[in-house]
């Protein structure tokens, strides 16, 4: 079901369509009051890893009010939006305006990753492209590190302005995906013709951070949903699929800055013309990978022809991407269980985790071995 509010910085819809979509799962929220209201007194007795879902949005509702406090905004309120990988927050200020407070998972970015990540997004927009627009705080910083009682760790708070448009799955026509399709084509163009700064750190979607030893989003072994059997297979079917990465290669043709979380939850379309929210995962990888996501969250007869079309008219496919595509989706689903598999600490995606991975562990298995 669509979510009743447009936003950026964190998923909240992602059809596990065959088990070949990304499975960062939302966690939606129960409804709150948009304006300022008397909170319920937070109790800070138990630790915050051994809290239900509800008590973790206890404990962050005060650190997203004390993180709008760093950007200059007037009476700003905070309407929580959804919690799974990052917390997001509805920010509104007496002025009108609107804007959304994403609050990162610690550990996963670190704040120069961030800052460049928001570079990124910046270089976007001002090639022309419809992403979101981050604000500097009062200190003239992108990132602002938060600390509240209750929640043990700091955490990295960033601020986007509100981008309107509307989410379609079912409603998606060729012509939207073609237009997708040359954004798409876009975003890799303008990553390819930067100069990154000295600074610049996002993580690598190569074949070593997608699988394996040192996964970006965790390793099948270190899933705690999988028995013992299931366990070594999927890491033997990791370190075979990830071979079959590294024998792709990482030219320029085929591997350079990318979206990397491209499900239609991260997808907004105003007036008809696709926008591209949540860069949190950005990075550089496969070319083919942002294509990928789509293709294979949508059942349409006209979704892969239509995508692709778009984007050959802007630039050319990546090479090989007919042999490529299977293997990136295998890809796909191994590292889906790594991430649900190592986010137990989110009461949430415990819950969705249990449901989701002997699915798509089944589909893992079903696909292997015409994959090679």
């Amino acid at each position: 079901m669509p979510p009743p509010l447009a936003h950026q910085g964190d998923q909240h819809r992602d059809p596990l369509l065959s088990m070949g979509s990304s499975a960062r799962l939302p966690v939606p929220c129960p409804p709150a009051n948009v304006g300022p209201a008397i909170q319920p007194k937070v109790t800070m007795k138990r630790p915050f890893g051994e809290l239900t879902f509800q008590g973790h949005l206890r404990r962050l509702r005060p650190m997203a009010e004390e993180a709008v406090r760093r950007w200059p905004l007037a009476e700003p309120r905070v309407r929580r939006l959804h919690y799974g990988e990052n917390a997001t927050y509805e920010v509104r200020d007496r002025n009108g305006g609107r804007r959304v407070l994403r609050i990162a998972r610690p550990g996963y970015q670190s704040p120069e990753a961030i800052r460049s990540e928001l570079w990124w997004v910046a270089q976007l927009r001002e090639a022309g492209l419809d992403v979101p627009e981050p604000e500097r705080g009062r200190d003239g910083e992108w990132v602002q590190t938060v600390s509240v009682p209750g929640v043990p760790e700091a955490r990295k708070c960033v601020l986007l302005r509100w981008m309107s448009g509307r989410f379609l799955d079912a409603g998606l026509r060729p012509i939207h995906l073609e237009r997708l399709g040359r954004v798409i084509a876009r975003v890799h163009e303008v990553g390819l013709a930067l100069d990154l700064p000295a600074d610049f750190s996002r993580q690598p979607w190569d074949p070593r951070g997608l699988l394996g030893p040192g996964a970006h989003w965790g390793d099948t072994k270190d899933c705690v949903h999988l028995g013992e059997g299931d366990r070594e297979w999927a890491a033997r079917e990791s370190a075979r699929v990830r071979a079959l990465l590294e024998s792709y290669g990482t030219g320029a043709d085929r591997f350079g800055l990318i979206h990397a979380d491209l499900h239609y939850g991260n997808i907004l379309f105003h007036q008809g013309r696709p926008r591209l929210i949540d860069f949190d995962d950005c990075g550089l990888g496969f070319f083919a990978h942002d294509l990928m996501t789509p293709i294979s969250n949508n059942d349409q007869p006209y979704a892969r022809e239509s995508l692709l079309s778009g984007y050959s008219q802007v630039r050319p496919l990546p090479p090989d991407f007919d042999r490529f595509l299977p293997i990136l989706r295998q890809a796909q689903r191994l590292r889906s269980i790594g991430w649900l598999g190592t986010r137990s600490d989110n009461p949430g995606l415990r819950r969705i985790a249990v449901d989701a991975i002997p699915k798509i562990l089944k589909a893992a298995r079903q696909h292997a071995p015409s994959i090679g």
